[in-house]
């Protein structure tokens, strides 16, 4: 089983939402459709679900077609569960009766089973404003797994919820969509989320696909800076590639294949060391504590860097001059966009 969008363009005025995007996923499989605010990641979805007309373009699910523009199933009609942002419960109704809902009368199973698969066995006759965001969000979810649709749809449902529930709901989500082996498609502009969450991550940018991939491969090998900067609190520096190697404010990193002139250079926290140096113009600006490993802020003239140390460093104290080098295989380089 999947479904497959293919060449989806869309547009809600004179700039498009999406443009010609192409991308499937499976059954078994949790895909991340990640990006920013405006990307066109919801749009997606809501063409999928049937809340918006297709003006371009074509979904098939299974092998067989489920819109195009001439096609427009009701979402009624359409195998797909889809769970919003805000849990939009039945306030008048018991959790049971919310999850209930749309499921066929005798198949009372079903509820039980989707109720199991989220953590709320015992509460199906509590009314929603009894329970926490986050249990009404796992009703929500089980709500639209209880009639075992094709495909789930996942619209930001973390966004409301608060930090400190955020991953545990997120483990609860993963284990139910993975227990109903179904199509899920989870919607986020959260790099974490999508690391915690998917078994495959679709970076979108602008309506476009930048990159699709495991997690792993989007962290150690981005197609992009914009990808690149999603993952493990990267940062960019502006750089100069010669021969020799690539010249930054915080020292010289080892030449790149064929990559010579500007660049743009990214850097994770982790990647870079520090010494006591009285000669360097680097400059600690602040360090913070952060459990097992501190964050230290170095800066040269206008420019910062955030490095990763392990334990708190006395020794490295704001004010003090050191020296920097910058593991470059935890580096990304790539030859630079100005103006972006």
């Amino acid at each position: 089983m999947a479904i497959e969008f293919r060449a989806v363009s869309h547009s809600y005025s004179v700039e498009p939402v999406l443009e010609e995007l192409s991308v499937s996923a499976r059954a078994g499989e949790i895909t991340c459709l990640l990006g920013a605010s405006g990307s066109g990641k919801s749009t997606l979805l809501r063409l999928a679900a049937g809340l918006e007309r297709l003006q371009a373009g074509s979904i098939w699910l299974d092998g067989e077609l489920l819109a195009d523009r001439d096609h427009h199933p009701a979402p009624e009609s359409r195998p797909i569960g889809l769970v919003f942002q805000d849990h939009v419960l039945f306030p008048h109704k018991t959790v049971r009766a919310n999850v209930a809902f749309g499921v066929e009368r005798e198949n009372g199973d079903a509820v039980d089973r989707a109720l199991e698969n989220v953590g709320l066995t015992g509460f199906g006759g509590r009314f929603p404003d009894t329970l926490s965001g986050g249990q009404q969000q796992r009703v929500a979810l089980a709500r639209a797994l209880a009639p075992q649709p094709a495909v789930v749809l996942l619209d930001e449902p973390f966004a409301s919820i608060d930090a400190t529930l955020r991953r545990q709901l997120r483990e609860a989500t993963r284990a139910a969509l993975k227990a109903a082996n179904n199509v899920a498609i989870i919607v986020t502009h959260d790099p974490e989320e999508a690391l915690e969450l998917a078994d495959r991550i679709v970076v979108i940018e602008e309506g476009r696909i930048v990159q699709d991939g495991e997690p792993a491969d989007l962290w150690s090998s981005p197609a992009s800076v914009g990808v690149a900067m999603l993952f493990g609190q990267a940062q960019r520096l502006s750089g100069q590639a010669t021969a020799s190697g690539i010249e930054t404010s915080f020292g010289v990193l080892a030449p790149r294949g064929d990559v010579i002139g500007d660049v743009d250079v990214v850097v994770r926290p982790e990647a870079i060391d520090l010494e006591l140096d009285t000669s360097s113009p680097i400059v600690i600006s602040d360090v913070r504590f952060l459990g097992r490993r501190a964050l230290v802020v170095i800066e040269n003239g206008d420019d910062r860097l955030r490095a990763s140390i392990d334990g708190m460093p006395t020794a490295l104290a704001v004010g003090s001059n050191v020296g920097v080098s910058i593991d470059a295989d935890e580096t990304f380089v790539f030859p630079a966009r100005r103006g972006t």
